[in-house]
């Protein structure tokens, strides 16, 4: 994004030849050679620091405004999951996970509860918060941004409103809790946390290079499509949360698959590995769906009452390879 009007003023943005953003027309910005932020700047004086582990996750965010600082400290464990957070005059909680979704902070001092959460199957899907012995619960929109909180009374007691990137347009907060756009963690200065990145969600870039390299631009938010699509992990956007069902045919190693996305449904032919006898996942390889190859990545698979498999989750990633596309041309899997 180059430039955007809001509110009457337009905001225009420069970046260099590797996609980093240099200036706005409030702020430059500084970093290092890894392609990883280092600093904000306003009028050359330093307003944002940012410092990484290793494994080039934000450990440290500090804040400058006239004579107040504020530090966001974070630590993770060795499969990258954020463990411990102190974010500005808040208290230092360390945090439990079940896969790969926080179910317990608690107080690092004293080991006391301070929130517990419930998440459905989905990845990013907060069902219920547990705050000072209160239930609070969730609601989201397609995407799975949170769009508000209830309480048991069922009276609403927060709401929010985003534009397209997920900056905050308008919000009823009554009780601090940190899911908001696609249900990932609001920090602070438009930032969220996701995961191995940390978005500036008012023009949807991440602050530092994709480690895998993936596309053309490094650190632009899911390919500039974020009305379809979501990137729980800051490094792979989806474009297909599923809620459908499948057929198995492991006779002709088929799968059809039923998925729908927003506002649309779709219909798609999934290849397996032979001898597949069951649709798990983790033997699907590709689908073709409009005359276009995906590759399925991470999925869910559940299965209802008459034994039927219901999709919970796909992920779908375009294929672009000619020489594969060739290949899988060849497949009983064509539409």
């Amino acid at each position: 994004m180059t430039q955007y009007a809001l509110n009457g003023a337009t905001n225009n943005f420069v970046y260099d030849d590797d996609d980093k953003l240099l200036s706005d027309n409030e702020f430059t910005y500084e970093y290092d050679n890894s392609g990883r932020l280092l600093d904000k700047r306003k009028n050359g004086i330093i307003v944002e620091e940012h410092k990484y582990n290793w494994n080039n996750r934000t450990t440290n965010i500090t804040t400058i405004s006239g004579a107040i600082t504020n530090q966001y400290c974070y630590e993770f464990d060795v499969t990258g999951k954020r463990t411990h957070k102190k974010e500005a005059t808040n208290e230092a909680v360390n945090i439990l996970f079940d896969g790969n979704d926080a179910y317990k902070e608690y107080d690092s001092g004293t080991s006391e509860e301070k929130t517990r959460y419930v998440f459905s199957y989905y990845i990013d899907e907060p069902l219920e918060i547990k705050i000072n012995n209160k239930f609070y619960y969730y609601h989201a929109d397609y995407l799975g941004s949170i769009s508000g909180l209830s309480d048991i009374q069922q009276i609403l007691i927060n709401a929010y409103k985003y534009y397209a990137c997920g900056k905050i347009n308008t919000k009823l907060e009554n009780i601090k809790q940190p899911y908001t756009y696609t249900a990932r963690e609001k920090i602070i200065n438009d930032l969220y946390y996701f995961r191995s990145r940390i978005l500036l969600s008012k023009i949807g870039y991440f602050l530092r290079e994709d480690s895998y390299k993936n596309g053309l631009n490094w650190h632009v938010y899911v390919k500039n499509n974020p009305i379809n699509s979501i990137d729980p992990f800051g490094y792979a956007e989806r474009t297909g949360i599923a809620r459908g069902s499948v057929e198995n045919d492991s006779k002709n190693d088929i799968i059809v698959v039923t998925w729908e996305t927003g506002d649309a449904s779709k219909e798609a032919c999934a290849v397996v590995k032979p001898g597949t006898d069951s649709p798990d996942t983790n033997d699907w390889d590709y689908t073709k769906s409009n005359g276009t190859w995906y590759k399925v990545g991470i999925g869910k698979l559940d299965f209802s009452s008459d034994g039927k498999p219901k999709i919970l989750q796909i992920d779908w990633e375009e294929v672009k390879d000619k020489k594969l596309i060739n290949e899988l041309d060849k497949s009983p899997c064509i539409k």
